[in-house]
């Protein structure tokens, strides 16, 4: 039980550490469900960073048998607040999903109360007993795992931050494609007109005197990424499938720097002198895009996704994804590149881009090595002391 419930929290602080982008996302989510959505994001931050790494921390400690009081403690005063949230949740349905284990694995608000409901009996059981169970650090030494625990996650969390996720749960990871085959038969456009709102096919849309509002359904087969010119769906026009491109993501346009869209316009001077191109995307509701044209006047094509697909595509205020043959080779947050980029000590194939793979598998062993030599110096025989 204490292994079960101690991996339950380190799998959901490790998800929300890597992708600090998506947890303040689904913060911002349910602030803007309960009329709060004034608060500064860098306040959202600190609260995703920080409860991602309580989660964390305090999950592997109670696997490894340590703070087996305060652990079982801190852990039940969350699951005491995340109970009744959750089961709010579930009834009103404010949200799509919660978000306990970000993008790593999406559970219907319904699976994820029950889900919680089986924590907190466990936590119950825990506090009960937790204390009688062997510890495999001696408490003296705990304190080298807590340290160790807290520093992976800030590294993980300053990097998914600042540059991008070191492990992608999106849905277009580094090295997928972003043409596919699907069928499009399943996707309703939803149009308003006159206070009614009516539901066609895409390949029987309404005339203009009817207004865009949403898409519903599900592409078939392999997801596709959707790019919007007005109404017309153009992301198989748009998206080349040969040659580099690069794409501008800007989820929130109001907080897109003027000073990092004069770079933008010099980046695309760049891509388009070497045979590609550059795409501006914007999200598709409001008027989003026809303001963000007017204040920073790019020189590039600016176009429209929906809401989520911005911010799934690439984290930050403003990302870069480059595309060769339509297939993703890197994504960087816009505001780590250099601000004289691009320039003559650095071209797009020379950034500096982290190896996801190898930086995380060096931070995880960083931490496995210490927590287990941490271990067996405390199981190494203790000197008694003499009379």
């Amino acid at each position: 039980m204490r292994l079960l419930v101690g991996a339950t929290f380190v799998f959901s602080g490790f998800a929300k550490t890597v992708d600090p982008w998506g947890f303040v996302y689904k913060l911002q989510e349910y602030l803007a469900a309960w009329g709060l959505d004034w608060l500064p994001r860098e306040a959202l931050l600190c609260l995703a960073i920080g409860l991602a790494m309580l989660e964390f921390v305090c999950g592997l400690m109670l696997a490894l048998g340590c703070l087996r009081r305060a652990a079982v403690w801190i852990l039940s005063a969350m699951m005491a607040v995340m109970l009744p949230l959750t089961f709010y949740i579930m009834i009103a349905n404010p949200v799509a999903d919660c978000g306990c284990f970000g993008d790593a694995w999406v559970l219907s608000n319904t699976a994820t109360f029950f889900k919680n409901l089986v924590l907190a009996a466990m936590l119950v059981c825990l506090i009960l007993w937790n204390a009688g169970v062997g510890t495999l650090i001696d408490p003296l030494l705990q304190w080298i795992g807590i340290t160790a625990s807290v520093l992976y996650c800030l590294v993980l969390s300053v990097i998914g931050w600042w540059i991008q996720p070191v492990v992608d749960f999106r849905p277009f990871p580094v090295g997928s494609s972003l043409i596919a085959e699907v069928d499009d038969s399943g996707i309703g456009m939803v149009y308003e007109r006159d206070g009614e709102e009516r539901t066609f096919g895409v390949d029987d849309l309404p005339d203009d005197s009817w207004t865009f509002v949403r898409r519903e359904g599900q592409l078939a087969g392999e997801r596709a990424i959707a790019i919007y010119d007005g109404d017309e769906e153009v992301a198989e026009n748009v998206i080349k499938p040969d040659g580099m491109q690069v794409l501008l993501t800007v989820p929130e346009p109001g907080l897109h720097g003027r000073a990092r869209s004069h770079m933008c316009n010099k980046l695309s001077d760049y891509v388009g002198a070497r045979g590609g191109s550059m795409l501006g995307l914007v999200p598709l509701s409001g008027d989003s895009l026809d303001a963000w044209i007017r204040m920073y006047n790019p020189k590039f094509t600016v176009l429209t996704m929906e809401d989520s697909q911005v911010k799934e595509l690439a984290r930050g205020d403003a990302g870069l994804v480059y595309l060769e043959d339509g297939q993703v080779q890197w994504k960087r947050n816009l505001y780590s590149f250099p601000g004289d980029f691009p320039n003559e000590y650095y071209s797009l194939d020379e950034v500096y881009v982290v190896d996801d793979g190898l930086l995380i598998r060096q931070l995880t062993g960083l931490l496995a090595m210490i927590i287990s030599l941490t271990v067996l110096v405390s199981l190494l025989p203790k000197r008694k002391k003499s009379a």
